[in-house]
């Protein structure tokens, strides 16, 4: 019912955009009915309109809605493990945003397709890109995060560390402190220690408890499971080929 209603509210909004000759209203409003259909489960419906949303802000001159319309493109790509366009569409989007912000946000994208394409050094570059100079504090500290886990997936057990000691007391909220206790659960699982790793994979779910992350507390169960059984399950190191306009991107990185 709600999606219905927001589907009308988006129609309604477009029309009177059209009729004031409001390119950039018409335009979001096509925006919100591609987060309609995504919303759905409809994502080639999706891709339709924000394709079409694409060239007709492109050739408006509205970079702005062309750099959401990529953003909302790359998240598709990453519902259907297209890393690779993933990468495409968000550097596209990153170099006609105006907002540092969104930059950010767009850069964390980028670095989390290279990790799932495997390519762990290039996501590390991006990683320590918005460690050292995004505006948020919760963009700096998942970075950092994500740099832990990283090192400790590649067996860097130092530099795993340093980050694990750098953020222990770290102000977080319990989202990311729950979070940190996974990673934190994982690396050493990871490293081999899962003597040390079973109390934080233990504190990470009894904290996620107490705050209803529930999502979180499933992924530390099934990770104290797997710590519990001794099963080391880093991520995988071997890239995959990448397209050269992938290449592309890895360089500007």
């Amino acid at each position: 019912v709600r999606l219905d209603a927001a589907a009308v509210a988006y129609e309604d909004a477009s029309r009177v955009a059209l009729a004031a000759g409001d390119m950039i209203g018409v335009l979001r409003g096509r925006l919100g009915d591609a987060k309609i259909a995504m919303a759905r489960g409809n994502l080639p419906h999706a891709e339709v309109i924000l394709e079409e949303t694409i060239e007709r802000a492109k050739s408006s001159g509205l970079d702005d809605v062309q750099a959401r319309a990529l953003t909302d493109r790359a998240f598709i790509a990453g519902s259907a493990r297209r890393y690779d366009q993933v990468i495409r569409f968000s550097y596209d989007a990153l170099e006609l945003s105006k907002s540092q912000r969104d930059r950010d946000r767009i850069l964390t994208n980028i670095a989390t397709g290279f990790r799932y394409l495997g390519l762990m050094d290039v996501a590390r570059d991006a990683y320590l890109v918005l460690a050292a100079t995004a505006q948020e504090q919760y963009i700096r500290w998942m970075s950092e995060l994500n740099l832990m886990e990283l090192a400790a997936a590649q067996g860097i057990e130092l530099e795993f560390d340093k980050y694990r000691r750098d953020l222990e007391g770290a102000d977080f909220t319990p989202q990311l402190r729950v979070t940190y206790l996974l990673h934190v659960g994982r690396g050493y699982t990871a490293l081999g220690d899962v003597v040390v790793a079973i109390p934080y994979l233990e504190r990470a779910i009894e904290l996620a408890s107490q705050h209803h992350l529930n999502q979180l507390m499933f992924e530390a169960e099934e990770a104290l499971a797997g710590a519990k059984r001794r099963e080391l399950r880093p991520e995988r190191h071997r890239a995959e080929p990448v397209d050269p306009s992938v290449q592309t991107v890895i360089d500007a990185i």
